[in-house]
């Protein structure tokens, strides 16, 4: 005869029986209530309970020294209005091009995120001022003409012959 899959199911002696009831909670105890407000050890900030002067203190030393690169394109730092989710104050480094305000978190090691805007605010700045004129391309006696105009002056001038 074949041997079924199946497993057998273990009879509980009544010792056992008390022993499962006592583990499994009660839902009209008040202990899982206390046990809700307390907080979760990934919710807690750990061993980075600084105070905002140190960690700003930090950030200005990362700043100087420009271990990375990333920070050579920042001012100083200073202290964020903006809290990160431990509520503390965020770490805002302006940046030199734009003066915009990079928020990041005093606990973040990773700097990805201010090479990124840097990268971008760079593009963007080399870009605008990288506009050629049409005499640049080799077409004389236009005078300052983005070449990104001349469909719009062709248009003017046709409208305009045309009356």
């Amino acid at each position: 005869m074949a041997r079924s899959n199946k497993k057998r199911r273990r009879q509980s002696s009544p010792q056992e029986e008390v022993v499962n009831q006592r583990n499994q909670p009660n839902p009209n105890s008040d202990e899982d209530e206390d046990e809700a407000d307390s907080p979760t050890p990934s919710a807690t900030p750990g061993e980075n309970d600084t105070p905002d002067d140190e960690r700003l203190a930090h950030a200005i030393r990362l700043s100087e020294n420009q271990i990375s690169a990333a920070y050579a394109s920042y001012l100083a730092p200073k202290l964020s209005k903006q809290l990160d989710k431990f509520k503390r104050r965020m770490i805002a480094w302006e940046c030199k091009l734009c003066g915009r305000s990079i928020n990041r978190p005093a606990n973040d090691r990773s700097c990805s995120n201010l090479l990124t805007h840097a990268g971008r605010c760079h593009k963007k700045h080399s870009a605008a001022s990288g506009n050629k004129t049409l005499a640049s391309v080799g077409v004389s006696g236009t005078g300052d003409i983005d070449p990104r105009e001349v469909l719009q002056r062709c248009a003017i001038w046709c409208a305009e012959r045309a009356k």
